[in-house]
């Protein structure tokens, strides 16, 4: 299904710049906190009680049926419905960065739950060039090129790279989460007249054409969100005859208002049946657009991202993700 993939990689910066959703019958544990704001008075805290799957007794008849599709469409031919945790993507992403900039590069990005990642950039023959990754020696950035490697973890210097690791951790978690929507802790699910607000062109018009979800859930995560269990939203837009989400939009619970700078909108085309699921192979990620009230996203969207392979169940190992000497 969705595949709240990926504000994902991005800018492995060229200087030196948590976690899981499960799945089938026992619940994911409640994630430690990524770096950001305590809960505030606006935030909404998850109740303690969600089992995975398991819809409010509110939840309304049509609501109910639509989640069912939901839940249905994300699945592609095969019995297995393992929980995912741990996946491998082979991926080409354009990143546009400012004045319509644009960096083409392809990456393999891996991810083993609970929170290492692996993510890396390659040169025009395929090796590994660059590798930003998390494991169990902390953050590391390796400049294979220059033969540099440095450890992230500490150092103001470094700032912008962990945060680009707490993102990247959180999407993949985004990710696993979503590829079995079934795994997911539900505190509510409502049907909404419309899509979301403050959308660019053409999505706004092809917003209409959709209908409309509103889901809220402890088994998302944002970076720069607070800390402890709390709830988050998705906006999800879905095909009305196929049930296919094409659209996402994954925000903090609280206060109706504005929206944050760390919500994220997802565009996901192409889905094909991968390993027991569907899963996109073109994932486009917008942000809000800097400067604009009321808030809105951007366009063209920041990243266009492809799913050349995927591969749910990777055979990854805590090693797979150290440093290499």
């Amino acid at each position: 299904m969705l595949t709240l993939l990926m504000a994902l990689v991005l800018s492995i910066g060229p200087s030196p710049a948590n976690q899981d959703a499960g799945g089938g019958a026992k619940p994911p544990p409640v994630p430690p906190p990524l770096p950001g704001r305590e809960l505030g008075k606006d935030a909404t805290a998850a109740p303690i009680d969600l089992k995975p799957g398991a819809l409010p007794a509110a939840t309304t008849p049509s609501a109910r049926t639509a989640w069912e599709r939901l839940c249905r469409a994300s699945l592609g031919p095969g019995d297995e419905r393992l929980p995912v945790t741990a996946f491998e993507l082979a991926l080409d992403v354009r990143y546009r960065g400012s004045a319509s900039q644009t960096n083409d590069f392809d990456s393999v990005y891996r991810f083993l739950a609970p929170g290492f990642v692996r993510i890396a950039i390659h040169d025009a023959e395929g090796h590994d060039k660059r590798v930003l990754l998390r494991g169990p020696t902390g953050d590391w950035l390796a400049d294979l090129a220059r033969e540099e490697k440095i450890q992230l973890d500490v150092g103001r210097e470094y700032a912008e790279d962990r945060r680009q690791l707490d993102e990247t951790v959180s999407v993949a978690r985004n990710f696993v989460a979503l590829t079995d929507p079934r795994s997911l802790r539900i505190a509510s699910v409502e049907m909404l007249p419309a899509g979301p607000a403050g959308l660019p062109e053409p999505l706004a018009k092809h917003a209409r054409e959709l209908s409309w979800m509103c889901l809220k859930s402890p088994d998302f995560r944002l970076v720069g969100t607070g800390a402890g269990a709390r709830l988050f939203r998705a906006t999800l837009g879905f095909d009305p005859k196929t049930a296919w989400v094409e659209m996402a939009l994954v925000e903090e619970d609280g206060a109706v208002g504005a929206l944050l700078p760390s919500a994220r909108l997802v565009e996901m085309r192409v889905p094909k049946a991968t390993q027991g699921f569907f899963v996109p192979q073109q994932i486009l990620v917008y942000s809000l657009e800097e400067g604009r009230t009321p808030a809105a996203f951007a366009a063209p969207a920041g990243m266009d991202l492809w799913i050349k392979r995927a591969d749910l169940r990777a055979a990854l190992k805590p090693e797979d993700f150290l440093i290499n000497p």
